[in-house]
């Protein structure tokens, strides 16, 4: 049953592409007529707003594939792995996460789809774990198990340390199915008919390609990624480590740092506009180097900027800007003040 409603959807969004690619030769691309969905099981949340294509963003298919460009935040979630651990999207952020939704009895689509997983763990070797990380929630959560998840993963000689598979309540992973758009109907006992459906998400939680069907070249998917950001927040956190410079004396205590930078940390600090917010971020920035901090790092990015200071390898502080105001962290791990940069601001000038 799922591969009728496979190949049928193939067609459905073949048909999609081609609302999007014409009207491109001659004015702006238009939004894809949304595909027709079968009903999600009872219980199901409802669909938010379909993914937003990015305005003139390639969009490739062929008989067995269709990969679309896209850029929405990525729904959170928390479910359990297949070590009974708990995990969330948030827990993967400062790497790149692909995400799928499978289940262990399908008899067609889903080993075509884990395989495909297994051949892009193979093309990334070391980098899976670091920096990439793989996700396949079930859409059978009343039999999937955690137990039954692990043989799954075993039998396609998943890397288990970068690869998450998801379990939970039914209640909670099919609302976590609504949320990406993931559609699927339950026809009979073990029996779902779904889309084959895989989403790459960046370091800052940021939905960037939507993969329709089996057929796309792993090779492919590992250059996006490294298209994408050729390091991940983990990675320039840690190098911004490695490079920072010997501090100055001993650290100044916390009343020291508060009242340096006088303002409130982790709180959003709305200004005027972009000049001010500019203006803000450099009056800190140069009021820490004043002190005997040093500039760990700075990006900036169209309307954003980051500038990372420390003392030594003990403290960092991070100052950030956009177009409506300023945020000021500050951490003893750079991985986690990057990360959380990543969160409240979805800095792509610092992936």
């Amino acid at each position: 049953m799922s591969r009728m409603l496979f190949n049928r959807t193939l067609m459905i969004v073949a048909v999609a592409m081609l609302l999007v690619v014409v009207p491109a030769a001659c004015g702006p691309a238009s939004q894809p007529a949304p595909a027709e969905s079968p009903t999600p099981a009872p219980g199901a949340a409802a669909s938010p707003a379909a993914a937003t294509p990015i305005a003139g963003a390639a969009v490739s298919s062929s008989a067995t594939f269709f990969d679309m460009e896209v850029s929405r935040p990525a729904a959170d979630f928390t479910l359990v792995n297949q070590d009974g651990k708990a995990v969330s999207l948030r827990d993967l952020r400062g790497s790149f996460v692909l995400l799928d939704f499978v289940y262990t009895s399908c008899p067609d689509v889903c080993p075509l789809m884990t395989a495909n997983f297994r051949r892009i763990q193979d093309e990334l070797g070391d980098r899976l774990g670091k920096g990439v990380f793989f996700v396949s929630i079930t859409l059978d959560p009343e039999f999937d198990s955690s137990a039954r998840l692990k043989a799954y993963a075993e039998a396609f000689q998943a890397r288990q340390a970068g690869w998450h598979f998801l379990t939970g309540d039914p209640e909670t992973v099919y609302a976590v199915a609504a949320a990406y758009q993931q559609t699927f109907e339950i026809v009979g006992e073990r029996d779902i008919d779904h889309t084959a459906l895989t989403v790459l998400i960046d370091p800052a939680g940021v939905e960037r390609h939507r993969y329709w069907g089996t057929g796309y070249p792993p090779a492919t998917v590992v250059e996006r990624i490294e298209a994408l950001g050729s390091t991940s927040a983990k990675d320039g956190a840690l190098a911004m480590a490695e490079n920072a410079a010997p501090a100055a004396g001993p650290r100044p205590d916390q009343a020291e740092i508060d009242a340096l930078l006088g303002v409130p940390q982790g709180q959003f600090i709305f200004l005027i506009d972009e000049e001010e917010a500019e203006k803000f971020t450099h009056q800190i920035a140069d009021r820490l180097l004043a002190q005997g901090w040093t500039e760990a790092d700075r990006r900036t990015g169209p309307e954003q900027e980051a500038i990372f200071l420390n003392w030594g390898n003990e403290m960092y502080i991070g100052v950030g800007r956009n177009l409506d105001g300023v945020v000021i962290l500050q951490d003893a791990d750079p991985v986690r003040l990057w990360t959380e940069f990543f969160d409240r601001f979805k800095l792509y000038c610092c992936a």
